[in-house]
């Protein structure tokens, strides 16, 4: 299954920390997510945000992804076959070229915490909030 989710339009009032490759680079595993107003915990072992059933991801320095399969909270995978590439957009937007092609913009990224939001053609927008496993 493939998709494609163009990003949407932020608020020009909204403020993000510039992004660095190497501070983004680590395990991001989400943990909630908003969709349409709609405020969900989610799976970290049924979403496909990244690749086939892949919900988090490991972000590399290069520019490089791995989406990451978790059997539960302690048991994960790596899913090398799927892995991408992620570049920085001027406009704070996070381009991921792999499994599944995605913009999202970026309204989040401090410490430990990434918040990315994407629009998709068939569910609206969507907010997915992340944190870094250490």
């Amino acid at each position: 299954m493939t998709a494609f989710f163009g990003s949407c339009k932020k608020d020009s009032h909204e403020t993000v920390p510039a992004f660095n490759y190497e501070q983004a680079a680590g395990k991001w595993v989400p943990y909630e997510l908003t969709e349409n107003g709609t405020i969900h915990s989610i799976s970290s072992t049924t979403t496909s945000i990244f690749g086939s059933y892949a919900s988090s991801v490991q972000l590399n320095k290069d520019k490089t992804f791995i989406p990451i399969v978790w059997y539960d909270k302690n048991t994960f995978t790596f899913q090398t076959s799927e892995t991408g590439t992620f570049e920085y957009l001027a406009s704070n937007r996070l381009r991921f070229n792999g499994w599944f092609k995605s913009e999202w913009d970026i309204l989040k990224f401090e410490g430990d915490d990434l918040w990315l939001k994407m629009y998709s053609t068939s569910v609206g927008e969507i907010l997915y909030k992340f944190k870094r496993q250490h």
